[in-house]
């Protein structure tokens, strides 16, 4: 979904770096890279292992708050929204993706896209992220089809990494 169906990058670190500041907590310059693909609280720990729940709970909600907040900085890639509008009354139309369920649920309502996808695997559906191919396997398993019989668009290493393990057919994107 992000660098893919929209551009959110720069929404989110801007989110993660005034929720952040909000709490007084200074992350190195690799902070928000290393973001991508990894749980908030994994990343953090790295960086503060004493760091206590209760204060990783408040970032996160007024993160949360700040990328509401920024929605209309959000990219989206027309193109391949209007071919998927175009194609889910001919084919199944899932969405895997390594977003928050909440800022991913966020992001499609904001564009109208919520009804797009006949399934959709959030980070929170899958106990190892990509470049496992379990968000893959699992979308196509709730579709209903035989994953070599997908076709996935994606636009990161590890994701491209996922697709290949998995034994479907990808498209790499550039958005």
């Amino acid at each position: 979904m992000d660098g893919v169906l929209f551009s959110t990058q720069e929404a989110n670190d801007k989110a993660y770096k005034s929720a952040l500041e909000e709490h007084q907590v200074t992350v190195p310059d690799n902070f928000y890279k290393r973001l991508y693909g990894n749980k908030f609280e994994k990343v953090i720990k790295e960086d503060y292992p004493a760091i206590n729940k209760e204060l990783i709970t408040s970032i996160k909600t007024s993160k949360h708050r700040h990328y509401a907040n920024r929605l209309h900085e959000i990219k989206e890639n027309k193109a391949l929204l209007d071919f998927i509008r175009f194609s889910r009354k001919q084919v199944l139309i899932g969405l895997a993706t390594s977003a928050a369920k909440n800022n991913a649920q966020m992001i499609l309502k904001h564009f109208h896209a919520e009804d797009l996808f006949h399934s959709i695997i959030y980070f929170e559906d899958v106990k190892n992220p990509k470049p496992s191919p379990e968000c893959f396997q699992l979308c196509a398993q709730r579709l209903g089809v035989d994953i070599r019989d997908c076709l996935i668009w994606e636009d990161s290493q590890e994701g491209i990494e996922a697709a290949q393990s998995a034994g479907a057919r990808f498209i790499p994107t550039i958005f």
